[in-house]
C-alpha cells in the first residue's frame, strides 16, 4: 500500500518539475466562465487551490475578488508572489493543503481547484473536498475538474488502486504522479459527501499530439450547503 506521505512527496516533485518546465500565463476557459457568469463583485474573497504559476489567482482578482491561495510547491509561492505582490487585490499565498486549515471556515466566497484534486486515493480526494467545503461559506460556489477514465494516462504505470496508477514513462512530463480516474457518478458522490451541491457539469476533451492523446475530464461548478 503506498502511503499517503510518499504519495504527496513525488507529487510534489512531479509538479515542481512541470512549473519549472512551463508557467502558465492564461486562465482555463472553464474558470473563466464560472466567475463571469457570477459577475463582478466588491469585497468579495476568492481561493485557488494549487495556484501554480498564478493564472487562476489573476483571474479572480480580475473580477474584484481579494485572492488568496494555498499551494504544497514553494516554488509556487515565490513565482505568484513575485507576479502579483503588489497588487492590491492580493491576499495571502499559504504553503498548505485542503485538509490542513489553511483558512478559518467559511472565509471564502468562492474557490478555484482547477487540475489538483485527482493526485491523490479517492478516499482522500473526498477528505480534500470536505477540507475545501469547510473554507467555503455556505452558498460558497466552487470550480473543480477530475480526470476521467477515458483520459489517454489511465493504464499507464503500476496500479495502486481501484482507478489509481502511478504514472511511468509512458507518460512523459507527468512520470511518476499519483493519478486517480473517476466517472462521472463518482466525482458526483464525492463532492455531495462533501457537502456540495452539483450546480452543472460537463465532459470536456482535447485532442494532442497529432490526435494521439485524449485528455478528458469532468468539470463541476458547484454549491457549498
Amino acid at each position: 500500500m503506498t502511503s499517503l506521505e510518499s504519495v504527496d512527496a513525488t507529487n510534489r516533485e512531479v509538479w515542481s518539475r512541470i512549473l519549472d518546465q512551463a508557467e502558465l500565463l492564461y486562465p482555463d476557459e472553464q474558470v473563466v466562465r464560472f466567475l463571469a457568469r457570477r459577475g463582478r463583485v466588491r469585497d468579495g474573497a476568492g481561493l485557488d487551490v494549487g495556484f501554480g504559476s498564478g493564472r487562476h489567482l489573476k483571474v479572480l482578482m480580475d473580477h474584484g475578488y481579494r485572492a488568496s491561495g494555498i499551494e504544497v510547491i514553494q516554488d509556487a509561492l515565490d513565482v505568484a508572489g513575485k507576479r502579483f505582490g503588489d497588487h492590491p487585490l492580493m491576499g495571502e499565498l499559504r504553503l498548505a493543503d485542503m485538509r490542513g486549515d489553511a483558512f478559518p471556515p467559511g472565509s471564502f466566497d468562492v474557490a478555484v481547484a482547477w487540475g489538483v484534486t485527482f493526485v491523490r486515493p479517492k478516499d482522500e480526494i473526498l477528505t480534500d473536498l470536505e477540507g475545501l467545503a469547510r473554507m467555503l461559506k455556505p452558498g460558497g460556489g466552487l470550480c473543480v475538474n477530475f480526470r476521467t477514465t477515458d483520459n489517454w494516462l489511465y493504464g499507464l504505470g503500476e496500479q495502486v488502486g481501484e482507478s489509481s496508477w502511478v504514472l511511468d514513462d509512458r507518460a512523459g512530463v507527468y512520470s511518476g504522479a499519483y493519478y486517480t480516474f473517476l466517472t462521472a457518478d463518482e466525482a458526483t458522490g464525492l463532492l455531495e459527501k462533501a457537502g456540495f451541491q452539483v450546480d452543472d457539469m460537463e465532459r470536456f476533451e482535447l485532442w494532442r499530439d497529432r490526435a494521439t492523446k485524449r485528455h478528458s475530464w469532468w468539470n463541476f461548478t458547484a454549491t457549498r450547503r
